[in-house]
């Protein structure tokens, strides 16, 4: 006999089993995620570093060559004076050519040292030519024996 709600169970008849909650497959999501991410993270990573090296490298050399030159010129600190002082560098890219502007200051006055270079087909640099702008006249400063040519170094 039951009683309201209850369940009627008679001889050899047991309750059904209680509610069992299923394993959680979240851990097992989030490994997996954070493991694909990982070697996203790795894939792209390496191709930036590539990218960098072999691209972009050569280049950043040679900027920073320039600058230092127009800095340490014995030209350039003989118009300019002896504190000389480079700006951050304008850039002209015109396919394989490649034109930086120097800005200097010094005690004498501001002058430009003007970098052209060609960039070769492998990311090699050489300098054609490299001057200062003066007080409207140009001092040549490729004749002093400097090596602005950059080669790709692996």
């Amino acid at each position: 006999m039951s009683t309201g709600n209850q369940p009627n169970f008679t001889d050899g008849q047991q309750a059904p089993p209680a509610f069992q909650p299923k394993e959680s497959n979240t851990g097992k999501w989030i490994m997996g995620g954070c493991g694909c991410l990982f070697v996203i993270i790795l894939i792209c990573g390496g191709a930036s570093y590539w990218g960098y090296t072999s691209l972009f490298k050569p280049i950043l050399d040679f900027t920073f060559e320039s600058m230092s030159m127009a800095e340490d010129h014995p030209i350039v600190k003989e118009k300019i004076g002896d504190d000389v002082t480079a700006g951050p560098p304008a850039t002209t890219n015109d396919g394989q050519n490649l034109t930086l502007r120097i800005p200097v200051s010094g005690e004498n006055g501001n002058g430009t040292v003007v970098v052209s270079a060609t960039v070769n087909d492998d990311i090699t640099i050489t300098k054609n030519e490299a001057y200062l702008e003066f007080k409207g006249e140009q001092f040549d400063l490729s004749d002093d024996g400097l090596n602005l040519d950059i080669e790709d170094v692996e």
